[in-house]
């Protein structure tokens, strides 16, 4: 696994740090008030079939995101 890849790549019950978001202004804002930022760990509880919505677990709250946006998100490999 590469050192860093986006959210919709990353599998299925594994944690991972968030290293950065790479959207515009109002995508990013969104996904800070959401507690996810660089240094948070996230884990993607499912994927919905047919290009669906991932479920991702971040700071104790599930959220069901789009592709689009998890795709903003870069995270890696986190020593727990």
């Amino acid at each position: 696994m590469p050192c860093m890849s986006p959210l919709t790549e990353w599998p299925k019950k594994q944690i991972g740090e968030i290293v950065e978001i790479q959207a515009d202004a109002s995508l990013t804002h969104r996904l800070l008030d959401l507690g996810l930022f660089a240094g948070v760990l996230v884990e993607v509880v499912s994927q919905m079939p047919f290009k669906g919505p991932l479920i991702v677990r971040a700071q104790g709250a599930t959220l069901a995101m789009r592709r689009k946006e998890a795709e903003c998100i870069k995270v890696r490999a986190c020593k727990i």
